[in-house]
């Protein structure tokens, strides 16, 4: 069994499954990731990614949750553990977003 739960304002979807034969419950969310890139490129091209005059704080990318979410399964990070403690994952994080691969999601030219 399959259920629409929500849909957020930005488009992202949650599901409800059920799968009857193995007793099973999970979530899937769906995000349309085209207009957060599009965004992200149009700020990496326009600004430093300064946030204050002070330059204390840098807007370094937006990374869609569908894509953090797949990121945290790979390396086997609980989502829990990453939204509770993020600093201890900040390092890896950065990994990710200095990669090539995912150089569209930076929304500043220097991390």
């Amino acid at each position: 069994m399959k259920r629409l739960l929500y849909t957020k304002p930005d488009g992202t979807q949650v599901i409800f499954h059920h799968d009857e034969m193995e007793g099973v419950n999970h979530i899937e969310y769906r995000q349309p990731v085209d207009r957060i890139i599009e965004h992200n490129k149009r700020k990496a091209a326009d600004s430093d990614g300064f946030v204050s005059r002070q330059r204390a704080l840098k807007h370094v990318a937006t990374i869609p949750i569908v894509l953090l979410h797949k990121w945290l399964n790979e390396d086997g990070i609980a989502v829990d553990a990453y939204t509770r403690r993020p600093r201890e994952f900040s390092g890896w994080l950065m990994r990710k977003l200095r990669s090539n691969e995912y150089r569209d999601l930076r929304t500043s030219k220097t991390l």
